[in-house]
């Protein structure tokens, strides 16, 4: 049942509310306003317009019967003076035009009270029954939070009672059944789980249902559950009224409440009398009126009318931006910041997703290389692939050294203590790392009758300047064999800002190494990380390697460029910490590229 329209003329009820026109209404309506702005005046009207008509309509209706049945003179008078007296309240239906989708309808106001519950454990039997009786008394609903835990719990004692199979009294079974059942449908579609029962009684969530730990947003929505089910009131034809559902909530269980409610009602109307932000900001924007001095305006064109109202001016606006944005700019200021120093070297870690994902690969080259397969390891840093490698295969009969010929490289300037490190790797395996560790001055001297099967770069090329590139992949290009690979794997966004060079990082993706090498998009293999799609996987055929030139990078770099300037467009304006960490990530790179393109 939805109310689609409200048109009541000012001071109609004689309660200080002006003329009241909304039209077009939908499944949500929200009133915000300041306190004494008529929102729960308005909401009271409408609660009490809804239910009188229901009343007066079915009083009606018998009136009508009893007229049609009657021949007698006197009588026929009497009941068409008491069908007119019966017309006249039917005017206030006259300001309310609702989609009558349903025969049988009903209003619930609903103000979350006190949150400290009463345990059933602690209660007599006459005590539980006294609150179940009292909480289907709407006079007394301010006092909820007494009956919750104990309505619930006479719901169960009764239902379990009658389905008992020593229970002899079977008279009330069904009408126990039927209740039992619908309270536990609510509770199921609002909080997701349904009661239970153990020799102790009524339970939730596995726990006796006083010990049940519920976060507040559920215990208001257990409210909620209790106060429908004693209203006997149906989601498929409810027009249900919050008051201020933000009280005794904090931010998060506000937002819990009000979206657990909006997935629930799919089928009846929710009105919302609210002034938290928290709340406003998970409801349509197009469902907003907003109240001042118990008069009423569309609030879906002029939002910032609302939240001067609510925070006070555009001067606490702009600090509540501020602060909202926070989390965005200081990460993004963090990231910039890291770009004024080198990178870090990474070590060998336990379970390391991008060394996993390098071995698995590895172990596919080999099986088609017959079992025996040769690697070097451009950038080996601290030698983290060759201690991955050795940690996989720790329970391998076949010891590492007979089937891995491995070879490290790195440049000349790397510290002693990383080389040391890389050179310890290499011992733990070969017993000793003569002609295993290699660097730009004796690369040639050393490893000249090499022939690799595969080279890996891992995290390095964003390390290297472009204009080493082409001078780079050419060397490699003779020391893999003509059947040989270059696996290139990066983290396509950096987790920390670093400069590893004069000319800062550059993060190649798929589009910009398909210029780089001039490759058709059905000759490039790129395998993602099962868990992490941001680690990346390249796999380029040596052919492909010989493509590179000075117009092929050019064209990458132009490429690079272009993803970046679609990216920040993307995340500007967005307010968390790693949209913000990503757009400096991309801020940065646009302007390394732009400046080495300049």
């Amino acid at each position: 049942m939805k109310i689609t329209n409200v048109k009541i003329p000012e001071n109609y009820f004689d309660n200080g509310l002006k003329e009241i026109n909304m039209d077009r209404l939908g499944d949500i309506v929200v009133l915000a306003g300041k306190n004494g702005a008529g929102k729960t005046r308005l909401a009271n009207t409408i609660y009490n317009a809804v239910n009188s008509y229901i009343l007066t309509t079915k009083t009606l209706s018998m009136y009508e019967q009893l007229l049609s049945n009657t021949m007698h003179p006197r009588l026929r008078k009497q009941h068409k003076n008491t069908l007119s007296e019966l017309k006249h309240p039917l005017e206030c239906d006259s300001f309310f035009i609702a989609d009558k989708r349903y025969d049988k309808y009903v209003a619930v106001k609903f103000v979350p009270n006190d949150l400290n519950f009463i345990d059933p454990r602690s209660s007599s039997s006459n005590e539980i029954s006294q609150a179940h009786t009292s909480a289907k008394d709407l006079q007394r609903i301010s006092e909820m939070n007494k009956h919750i835990l104990l309505y619930i719990e006479k719901e169960s004692n009764q239902y379990f009672t009658a389905t008992h199979p020593n229970t002899k009294d079977k008279s009330k079974k069904a009408e126990f059944e039927k209740s039992f059942k619908a309270l536990d449908d609510l509770i199921e579609q609002f909080l997701g789980v349904r009661l239970d029962r153990d020799d102790g009684g009524c339970t939730l969530f596995g726990m006796p249902i006083g010990a049940a730990q519920l976060s507040d947003g559920q215990n208001v929505l257990l409210q909620l559950c209790v106060v429908l089910h004693a209203q006997n009131a149906s989601l498929d034809n409810l027009v249900l009224i919050l008051d201020e559902p933000e009280n005794h909530l904090h931010p998060q269980a506000q937002v819990e409440f009000i979206n657990s409610v909006k997935n629930a009602l799919t089928d009846g109307q929710m009105w919302v009398s609210t002034h938290s932000v928290h709340i406003l900001s998970q409801l349509p924007m197009n469902s907003i009126y907003y109240m001042e001095d118990g008069g009423i305006s569309y609030a879906g064109k002029t939002p910032e009318n609302v939240l001067n109202s609510l925070l006070g001016g555009k001067e606490n606006i702009e600090t509540l931006n501020a602060f909202l944005s926070y989390p965005s700019v200081y990460a993004c200021n963090q990231f910039v910041s890291e770009c004024l120093f080198p990178p870090l070297i990474a070590t060998a870690k336990t379970k390391d997703k991008q060394t996993a994902q390098i071995t698995d690969i590895i172990e596919k080259i080999k099986k088609d290389k017959g079992g025996k397969i040769s690697v070097l390891d451009y950038g080996a840093g601290q030698g983290r692939l060759l201690s991955t490698i050795a940690e996989n295969y720790s329970d391998n009969s076949l010891p590492i050294k007979d089937w891995l010929n491995y070879v490290a490289y790195d440049i000349s300037t790397v510290s002693e203590d990383c080389r040391g490190r890389c050179m310890q790797e290499i011992e733990k395996v070969y017993g000793n790392s003569k002609d295993r560790y290699v660097n730009e001055l004796d690369i040639n001297d050393l490893i000249n009758n090499k022939e690799f099967d595969i080279a890996v770069i891992c995290n390095v090329l964003h390390e290297v300047s472009p204009k080493k590139w082409v001078d780079e992949f050419k060397k490699l290009c003779v020391k893999l064999s003509d059947t040989g690979f270059l696996l290139l794997v990066e983290d396509t966004q950096l987790p920390f800002g670093e400069k590893p060079n004069e000319d800062g990082f550059f993060i190649l993706g798929r589009a910009e190494l398909m210029k780089l090498f001039s490759m058709k998009a059905e000759d490039f293999v790129t395998e993602p990380h099962k868990e992490n799609e941001r680690l990346m996987a390249h796999l380029i055929n040596k052919k492909h390697i010989e493509n590179i030139s000075k117009e092929t990078q050019q064209k990458a770099l132009e490429e690079l460029k272009n993803r970046c300037e679609t990216w920040i467009g993307v995340l500007r304006g967005k307010t968390d910490s790693s949209s913000g960490r990503l757009l400096a990530f991309y801020l940065q790179q646009y302007a390394n590229v732009s400046l080495y393109l300049k």
